[in-house]
């Protein structure tokens, strides 16, 4: 499996926090087959800038732990150098992140978390997972430019 490390950087993906349900749909009556396994087909098509970044509650949990501990530490190093109004910003991202994060431990766990980048030329995949979102197979943790699933 390969896994990516940190966002992507330039602006031709966007990044996702997904709930995929551990159970996709049900049996086919015909050839048995079940939904789509959403974590391999992105495993398998990753390219430059359609990937999983990581998997499991867990993982994605530390991984925002870490980012949220970072951008305190930022914040408080900042605070003394700009006035409150100049660090808005950053305590938005404060809460944002704080936010994602309790959004990451609520999750059932009927859903395994999925942290991904999605290029935005990869219309198959941004079709697959529009679609199992309306099914009800996906749910949204968190969608950093709140494009695809709008």
């Amino acid at each position: 499996m390969k896994i990516r490390v940190g966002f992507v950087s330039n602006s031709s993906s966007s990044s996702y926090i997904l709930g995929v349900k551990k159970e996709m749909g049900s049996e086919c009556p015909c050839c048995h087959r079940k939904g789509i396994d959403i974590i391999d087909l992105i495993d398998r098509y990753t390219s430059d800038t359609t990937g999983i970044t990581c998997i499991g509650k867990e993982s994605v949990t530390r991984y925002y732990t870490r980012k949220l501990e970072e951008t305190e530490d930022r914040v408080r190093m900042l605070e003394n150098q700009y006035d409150a109004a100049s660090m808005q910003w950053r305590y938005d991202e404060l809460e944002r992140i704080r936010n994602t994060l309790k959004s990451i431990m609520d999750i059932s766990d009927e859903y395994e978390v999925v942290m991904l980048d999605i290029s935005y030329h990869d219309i198959g995949i941004q079709n697959i997972l529009q679609n199992e979102y309306k099914t009800g197979n996906i749910i949204i943790i968190y969608d950093y430019e709140e494009r695809m699933f709008s």
